[in-house]
């Protein structure tokens, strides 16, 4: 991503954070028991070994960026899972995120983004899905030319029904891999 794009971004974020459309809760997290890695995992004699992140949540990473998820690197065309059992909420291309969707989960009141996917999946808005279900493939979409990887955010609901994110990766070090 260059210079212009990254700071563009930053900007972007820190007014919507100042505005009070998005809020940053980075100290909760949420334990769920049926929840699926949301990429695949190498399976080894020893059992799955999951894939490397290259990114962190925005406090834990050295760039001057609000990064609102995880980047986990895999290789472009690896298949991707629902997290949750649930319904999609949004499936559309962004500039930054190219080809996205974003599931409610229907246990608790999280969702979960999902971008840089390859291409437009079959799902659409309102669509059910099973937790550990295909949803797509990871891709270089939108900003992540070159570098393909899975950009994996998490958000609840606060009180007033407004989405919050919070830091995706104690739980993705829970749960379990597909297979």
């Amino acid at each position: 991503m260059n210079r212009k794009v990254l700071l563009k971004n930053t900007l972007l974020m820190i007014a919507l954070l100042a505005l009070g459309f998005v809020s940053v809760d980075s100290q909760t997290t949420y334990a769920a028991t049926n929840r699926v890695y949301p990429t695949a995992c190498k399976k080894t004699k020893a059992g799955f070994i999951k894939p490397s992140i290259i990114s962190r949540w925005h406090e834990e990473c050295r760039l001057p960026v609000v990064h609102m998820g995880t980047d986990i690197g895999i290789p472009k065309k690896t298949p991707l899972y629902a997290v949750c059992t649930g319904k999609v909420v949004s499936q559309k291309y962004g500039n930054n995120g190219g080809y996205q969707m974003t599931i409610s989960c229907d246990d608790d009141q999280t969702s979960a983004f999902y971008a840089h996917m390859f291409e437009r999946t079959s799902l659409k808005q309102g669509d059910k899905v099973l937790a550990g279900q295909k949803i797509g493939i990871s891709g270089d979409t939108g900003t992540a030319k070159g570098i393909p990887h899975l950009h994996f955010g998490r958000m609840k609901k606060d009180t007033n029904g407004d989405l919050q994110y919070f830091n995706p990766e104690p739980e993705l070090k829970e749960w379990k891999c597909k297979g």
